[in-house]
């Protein structure tokens, strides 16, 4: 993956140092990248069965969570339906260090895909 440079930081480097109507001009920003992804319909283009792959994750294991949580979100992904016209763009890996922010701290927010490590 080749992406053009951003001189910016990660949500997670600087956010210590917010103020609170910093963090919500943040917030209104992604509020506005996810709006872009989350409109349905979104084609099937990596042919992942995207409830399997979330039951078979591992990640809830490796970050500690209780067992009981992970036993709750089993359960919820075993009933969980969804049909064809309700599938959406998402961010797979949405978290703080794939958050960037730029020198102003606010003006432009991008939200990145690290590659796996």
């Amino acid at each position: 993956m080749i992406m053009d440079y951003i001189h910016s930081k990660s949500f997670n480097e600087i956010e210590d140092s917010l103020t609170c109507k910093d963090r919500v001009i943040i917030g209104q920003n992604i509020r506005k990248i996810t709006d872009k992804l989350n409109t349905p319909p979104c084609k099937n283009f990596t042919r992942i069965d995207v409830i399997q792959y979330a039951k078979a994750s591992k990640d809830w294991i490796l970050e500690g969570f209780s067992e009981s949580l992970e036993a709750e979100r089993q359960a919820y992904l075993a009933d969980f339906h969804i049909n064809e016209y309700d599938k959406v763009y998402c961010h797979g890996d949405f978290h703080c260090d794939n958050l960037l922010v730029d020198d102003d701290l606010i003006a432009d927010i991008w939200l990145v895909k690290t590659s796996p490590t």
